[in-house]
């Protein structure tokens, strides 16, 4: 029998929309983006066997204008490995930026935060509210169509994803009810 605690997000109508999410679906974006957007993706993350795994804002053409690639397998030692920022254009990765990353700020089974904020020149990229890199605008914001989650294994799934809500800041939503999804809350289940 499986178990699945029942999760809230805390959602203020202006926020976006919140859709419930899996890895490879494309997530077309109601307008274009602007400075001050931010598209947040929710995962459980399981063990460090899981693969690499992202968010992406993309254009179209395999466009990448951010993709932000946690990769827990490279961690060191001491738990730290690389968060790999990026983008691709014309089926070519550009060069990355690698902040540190502290991978035990990940729990097994436990719920996390990634976001992606849209900067006046650069992309905030936050884990669990913490801010954990930027990244440059290399290619104009008005080229994004999509946010696309990609990856994980052995457990790791993502399960929500908030994109920016139109002007009315209409929410799109109605499997979340009025539950509350922190990071680090626990989620059993498959």
């Amino acid at each position: 029998m499986k178990t699945l605690v029942i999760l809230a997000v805390i959602v203020t109508l202006a926020a976006g929309e919140i859709l419930s999410a899996s890895a490879n679906v494309d997530y077309n974006l109601n307008r274009p983006l602007r400075v001050g957007d931010k598209i947040t993706a929710w995962g459980v993350y399981n063990d460090d066997t899981t693969s690499k795994f992202n968010l992406n804002i993309m254009g179209n053409n395999d466009l990448y204008l951010i993709h932000i690639d946690f990769r827990p397998y490279l961690k060191n030692s001491a738990g730290y490995g690389p968060l790999v920022l990026n983008n691709k254009v014309s089926g070519r990765w550009q060069k990355e930026v690698r902040p540190t990353f502290k991978y035990s700020n990940f729990g097994k089974g436990k719920v996390f935060k990634v976001q992606a904020e849209v900067g006046a020149s650069d992309y905030i990229v936050r884990f669990n509210d913490q801010v954990v890199g930027k990244f440059p605008k290399r290619n104009s914001i008005s080229l994004a169509k999509k946010a696309v989650l990609k990856g994980g294994s052995n457990g790791f799934r993502w399960i929500y994803i908030e994109l920016p809500g139109d002007d009315a800041g209409f929410l799109r939503s109605s499997e979340l009810g009025s539950v509350v999804l922190r990071p680090g809350s626990v989620v059993s289940g498959e």
